[in-house]
């Protein structure tokens, strides 16, 4: 508990998302990251997804956070392709299985 209110001494805690989410969630998340920003973002997927702690593990390994962020940055599928294409052309960048097959590609 001490370690949770050093890392939100200034910021108002509401039911919003950190109160939640288990406990056993903010453990996860306490270890793991380190800026409040992706903390706050993992707890909000948490409850969008309904992702158990094991889910919310593995997204934060895979690095969800960090490429959302980068096809957000780099792509323009929003503006050249009609909404449900640039959709799944946006979700393809951020699936960790796919980035996967693509790598095996290149390399083989």
């Amino acid at each position: 508990m001490k370690k949770f209110a050093e890392k939100f001494q200034n910021i108002e805690i509401v039911q919003v998302p950190l109160a939640q989410i288990t406990w056993y969630h903010n453990i996860a998340l306490m270890d793991k990251i380190s800026t409040n920003e992706e903390y706050l973002w993992y707890a909000g997927k948490t409850i969008e997804e309904g992702w158990s702690r094991d889910i919310l593990v593995h997204q934060i390994e895979y690095k969800l956070y960090e490429r959302q962020l980068l096809a957000e940055k780099t792509t323009n599928f929003k503006d050249v392709l009609a909404s449900p294409q640039s959709e799944l052309a946006i979700q393809t960048m951020k699936d960790p299985s796919i980035g996967f097959c693509f790598a095996k590609r290149r390399t083989s």
